[in-house]
């Protein structure tokens, strides 16, 4: 996950880290153990929005759209791994 900040650091620099947040997710470390993640409110809505709509599948009954995504994020995931 994207850049990681202390919980001290956040008080001493909101600006730059409310700005990296805008960006990507940024983890907030406490004791050098992540405590929580800092986002921007699109991304929190979509994260949200992809909660309501989980459900489980047996592979046989999985609707294939679904299909075609779970494959496409596969073959995504095997191009990233080889570079």
């Amino acid at each position: 996950m994207g850049q990681q900040y202390s919980t001290t650091e956040l008080s001493r620099n909101w600006s730059e880290i409310s700005a990296a947040a805008q960006r990507r997710p940024v983890t907030l470390t406490r004791h050098r153990k992540a405590q929580f993640v800092l986002l921007n409110v699109e991304d929190y809505q979509a994260l949200l929005e992809r909660a309501g709509t989980r459900r489980a599948h047996l592979t046989r009954e999985t609707p294939d759209d679904l299909a075609r995504e779970i494959e496409a994020a596969i073959a995504d995931y095997a191009d990233d791994s080889e570079r």
